[in-house]
């Protein structure tokens, strides 16, 4: 068996549940690299953490259809609600349908701690960033207004998770 899985973090949605442009682009880029490989799994990953009454995973999940991935290849990781989690989640979907490794899509100022995390999980994996200057407007998110807040905001919860040895 063996084979890989696609994790694409999302970062955050906007008010109206619809992508912002850091997850977009997230989501372009995975959507990408199932192109090349689609036996790939590709696993939107992310629960309703902004209470907005969807997940983020299913925003991106309808996404990646609307781009020509076949629903039958997409598991939705809908239930967690921090990195730690999405990683963790996402590793136990992907080992259930037979991956052996995960390619980690995520946003650049969040590819650090997502190593970090996917490291001290013990999880085979490779980081693919995505850029997106514009942060969009996400709901419920006070820090997402600018790459310079997000990149204090990662800054802060990396040293926070080293302190508390969770990284």
């Amino acid at each position: 068996m063996g084979g890989v899985a696609i994790v694409a973090i999302s970062y955050a949605l906007d008010a109206q549940a619809r992508l912002t442009p850091p997850t977009q682009a997230v989501m372009d880029q995975a959507i990408a690299l199932w192109g090349a490989d689609p036996t790939a799994w590709l696993i939107p990953s992310t629960g309703d953490n902004q209470r907005l009454g969807v997940t983020n995973a299913h925003v991106m999940a309808e996404y990646a259809v609307a781009h020509s991935v076949p629903r039958e290849r997409i598991l939705e990781e809908d239930a967690s609600s921090n990195t730690w989690q999405n990683l963790a989640y996402s590793w136990r979907l992907a080992r259930a349908q037979g991956a052996d490794r995960l390619v980690v899509v995520c946003y650049d100022l969040h590819a650090r701690r997502c190593g970090l995390v996917a490291r001290k999980q013990a999880i085979p994996h490779c980081i693919v960033t995505a850029t997106a200057r514009d942060t969009g407007r996400a709901a419920r998110k006070p820090w997402f207004g600018s790459r310079a807040s997000i990149a204090v905001y990662e800054t802060l919860a990396t040293v926070y998770g080293r302190a508390t040895r969770r990284l």
